[in-house]
């Protein structure tokens, strides 16, 4: 399975800034569409609303969804996205087998810090490295590196036979929690 990485200092790569959807921007650019001379990780987005979007895994996944929630900043007014995933979905806040659970995690779900106010620079720095199945993403949402935030979704390998659960979902519970 080919794996990508996409980087913020790519030709053509997406901003990471602080304004609402812009990490939609850069997942989609990444995992959907592609920027300059970087191929799409092979996902889908079949369900998108204001600063929301479901991602699909492609190819060799479980057909498992991500939905983001891109529109908003915590109490320390970082820039925060937030993610559920979902077993299946019918519409893009509309899902079955979520994950966390909304008691697990109330509102739209797990967080992602990606800009820390009183930044120095505009934009973030950012990778993905991306396949088909699975993504990693790290933001350093701060000016000096100290601030790294991760969120990671897909598809793993199971040593258990007929496993169709083997997805993972890592973020934060709190907003700025690394």
């Amino acid at each position: 399975m080919a794996v990508t990485v996409y980087r913020s200092t790519d030709a053509s790569a997406p901003l990471l800034t602080n304004s609402n959807g812009s990490l939609i921007a850069v997942l989609k650019a990444c995992l959907v569409d592609g920027y300059g001379s970087k191929a799409p990780a092979g996902w889908t987005a079949p369900f998108t609303g204001t600063n929301l979007i479901a991602f699909k895994e492609g190819v060799g996944g479980n057909n498992r969804y991500l939905r983001v929630y891109d529109g908003g900043t915590d109490s320390s007014s970082r820039r925060v996205a937030n993610v559920r995933a979902y077993e299946a979905m019918t519409a893009v806040s509309t899902g079955t087998g979520p994950c966390p659970t909304p008691g697990q995690v109330s509102g739209n779900g797990a967080t992602l810090s990606y800009f820390q106010v009183g930044r120095s620079t505009p934009n973030v720095s950012w990778i993905v490295v991306a396949t088909p199945s699975f993504f990693h993403l790290i933001v350093e949402q701060g000016d000096d590196n100290s601030y790294p935030e991760y969120l990671a979704f897909g598809k793993f390998i199971s040593e258990l036979a007929g496993d169709t659960f083997n997805n993972v979902l890592l973020a934060g519970s709190v907003p700025g929690a690394g």
